[in-house]
């Protein structure tokens, strides 16, 4: 993401940057398992923040995290195969 880009979304509110998502997901609609996997993951850190040494460096995994992204990235997948094997039958 350009900086000018992240400089622009951050003078925006909450309720921008949501009507901002909803209309990304409406556009693309296969987006929005990409953005319920980010939203489980820990925020990136900013620039400023990653040349800080400690905490703001550290890197944690939640093992339930994990799992739930796995879950989900499968029954993701399986929803493509089935719709594609559907496809096919329907030929």
């Amino acid at each position: 993401m350009g900086r000018t880009l992240v400089a622009r979304l951050s003078q925006k509110n909450h309720v921008e940057l949501l009507a901002l998502l909803e209309q990304l997901v409406l556009r693309q609609p296969d987006i929005e398992p990409l953005i319920e996997l980010l939203m489980e993951l820990p925020l990136a850190t900013t620039t400023q923040e990653r040349s800080r040494p400690g905490k703001g460096r550290e890197r944690t995994l939640d093992p339930s995290t994990v799992r739930s992204q796995v879950a989900s990235a499968f029954y993701h997948a399986g929803e493509r195969r089935t719709g594609q094997k559907r496809a096919v039958a329907g030929r």
